[in-house]
């Protein structure tokens, strides 16, 4: 139906574009700078007027004061991880600072906890001001649950972020609780770098977790930390490891103005529950591997072992071929003119939105039930495909809502295949800081559609969750509502878009989900968090945090079938397909994957090599051995027997003397 209608419309839009100011989002905020720093300070000023709409109708839902603080800044940051919700518990979670009508002072950190849905909550976590001046701020809360345990006393309370005197940025935490409140152990180490906070994001599992934090050169991020925090025995809490996993690229730079912009935006990291397996990803471009170099699209990194050693996937050149997305994106300008009334001739040049001017969502993830990681973002196409003009785009093209996420399989360029499933139209422009009334009067606040995804305990099941607000209110995300996707990809089902809140001029603004939706019977349950703008319209003023209760997702809302993309046209050739090591070797991605019965990979020595290969599950454990003993100089192809092997994801990694390259393998 999209096509039709735009062969109809051609004429209408070819013309209706305009050059934004460049792809990404306001480039000061690409920059290094402190956080909020005057809301450490207590400054304040003139408020603006923020009045609530009155065509609110009766809610839709049932919402539950969970906790307050002294201010907004320790919430709205989005890349945080806030709401946690343990499946095996079936525990909730919310981790705040303090202050506000519940009292304690702002430079606590309290736990809310509820096992029983969200209608009840207890508060018996709490981390006090430490040392008479070390004040928490922008808090990461995780469950950590220890095998077979049964006892919520007995699992503990994770969190971490920076810690402020003040006057700076002075040491992050670490530090950790029992659900009970008890057995506090403290660890307050030095920041890697100077306002290089370590708060983007809390995820892993098995007593392994890890964050994130990124570098810069004094002016662009150039690169990201990422840090395991383990489990301690001895201690009976939670401790740093001092080592740190430094993930880079060689970034597109680009003249704009008087600066040189380095292209890298919208990092996150996502770790399994196993504590090993995890990916770190940001929306970028590299300055290899024209033309998809000049577009943004997800870099990311796989590591199987606890970001001891990652794999670096390189930009896909595949996007353009997938039914999926072009079935929604627009054109380019030019094909439209030479082919208006031939859709199969239309070229399509993606650009992944997450982070731009267009919307200043982040982009979050979650790993499914094969180990695959799912990404939402927005993604909008490109008015051209010329290299000088591929930050151009169409004025009046939607943004639309994706999960994108890896196949398990390898494309044209031995890199890992992927695919995108559509949610949604995003219906109104986000709010942006200079135009938003949530403000002390010099320091706006901003938002976009919140985005959020999850899955269920199994992991079959992933969720996007975000807010929108109904066009026939206004055009800017002013009321957002609550909105849900479902898709289940075992058995390739989804719901229709929920919307949790119609009709209610919506007042769920900075939703916080989740990584875990929990179950109730067959029902999912998606836990979430949120604040009241209108409620102050203040982000310095005290702040109200509501929980929103019996967000519902039932089996029988599965009505709709999802497909895997077909394939059109051909990848842009990167010229890579394989995976090299400091130049000692190579290895390429297995051939054919997923396997049967056999697969073949192909290693390249620069030098006589001793070459074993060893075939690990997603455990870690050991399932096969190939010795291939002393090889000579030059390429090799080494066949693996997998008819022995059951279906799911393995790991083989390849040594060549002390070398080694880890790379992901699919048996049907």
């Amino acid at each position: 139906m999209k096509k039709v209608l735009l062969v109809l419309s051609v004429a209408c839009f070819v013309m209706s574009v305009s050059a934004q100011k460049y792809a990404f989002k306001n480039l000061q905020y690409l920059k290094s700078a402190s956080i909020h720093a005057k809301a450490d300070n207590g400054l304040s000023g003139p408020i603006l007027p923020l009045n609530k709409p009155t065509n609110v109708h009766n809610k839709s839902i049932n919402s539950v004061v969970i906790g307050t603080s002294g201010n907004a800044y320790g919430f709205i940051y989005e890349p945080n991880y806030q709401v946690d919700a343990n499946p095996e518990l079936n525990a909730i979670m919310h981790v705040h600072r303090a202050g506000g009508p519940w009292g304690g002072s702002s430079g606590d950190i309290r736990c809310k906890i509820s096992y029983d849905l969200g209608n009840t909550w207890n508060d018996s976590v709490v981390f006090p001001v430490q040392n008479g001046n070390h004040y928490y701020r922008y808090p990461n809360g995780i469950i950590y649950n220890p095998a077979g345990n049964t006892t919520p006393a007995n699992a503990f309370a994770l969190i971490n972020g920076p810690i402020t005197d003040g006057s700076g940025w002075n040491f992050m935490y670490f530090d950790s609780k029992h659900l009970d409140g008890t057995n506090p152990v403290i660890n307050h180490p030095s920041p890697l770098f100077t306002n290089a906070l370590e708060r983007i994001n809390l995820s892993g599992g098995n007593g392994k977790y890890y964050t994130m934090t990124l570098e810069d050169d004094g002016t662009w991020y150039i690169d990201a930390k990422v840090r395991q925090i383990n489990f301690d025995q001895q201690a009976n809490g939670f401790t740093p490891n001092p080592n740190v996993s430094t993930l880079t690229r060689n970034w597109l730079m680009r003249a704009f103005g008087n600066d040189t912009v380095q292209f890298n935006s919208n990092w996150y990291n996502i770790f399994d529950n196993d504590g090993l397996h995890g990916y770190a990803y940001c929306m970028g471009a590299e300055a290899d591997f024209d033309p998809y170099n000049l577009t943004a699209t997800p870099l990311v990194w796989e590591t199987w072992d606890g970001g001891q050693t990652w794999a670096q996937y390189y930009a896909s050149g595949c996007w353009h071929t997938l039914s999926n997305l072009t079935d929604q994106i627009w054109p380019t300008r030019q094909s439209l003119i030479d082919y208006p009334n031939n859709p199969e001739m239309w070229q399509y040049r993606p650009f992944f939105e997450g982070g731009s001017t267009v919307d200043e969502n982040f982009s979050p993830a979650v790993i499914d039930y094969q180990g695959h990681i799912h990404i939402l973002t927005t993604i909008t196409g490109r008015y051209s495909n010329h290299p000088d003009s591929l930050y151009y785009s169409y004025a009046n093209e939607p943004t639309f809502l994706f999960d994108v996420y890896q196949t398990g399989q390898t494309d044209a360029n031995g890199q890992p295949a992927w695919d995108v499933q559509f949610v949604d139209t995003l219906r109104t422009e986000v709010m942006q800081d200079a135009n938003s009334p949530f403000t002390d009067g010099s320091d706006p606040i901003g938002w976009g559609h919140m985005l959020n995804i999850a899955t269920s305990p199994d992991r079959k099941i992933v969720v996007a969750v975000w807010a929108d607000t109904d066009p026939t209110f206004d055009t800017v995300n002013t009321m957002p509502e609550l909105k849900a996707r479902a898709f289940n990809y075992e058995t390739m089902t989804a719901t229709p878009v929920i919307n949790f809140t119609p009709g209610e001029g919506g007042m769920y603004f900075f939703g916080n989900v989740s990584h875990y939706v929990l179950k109730d019977g067959n029902d999912l349950i998606i836990p979430l968090v949120y604040v009241d703008v209108y409620a102050t319209s203040n982000p310095v003023s005290p702040q109200q945090y509501y929980f929103a209760q019996d967000l519902r997702i039932t089996p029988a809302m599965f009505t709709e079938t999802i497909t895997a993309s077909t394939i059109s046209g051909n990848c842009i050739s990167l010229g890579v397909n394989e995976t090299s090591l400091n130049n000692n070797f190579s290895v390429s991605q297995n051939n054919p994957n997923p396997a049967k019965n056999n697969t073949e990979i192909t290693v390249k020595l620069t030098e006589n090599s001793n070459v074993s290969v060893v075939i690990t599950n997603l455990m870690g454990q050991r399932v096969m051995e190939i010795n291939k003993g002393m090889l000579t100089s030059g390429k090799h192809s080494i066949s693996i027997n997998t008819s022995n092997l059951s279906s799911g994801i393995y790991f083989y990694t390849v040594t060549a003397n002390n070398n080694s390259v880890t790379k992901k393998m699919v048996i049907e």
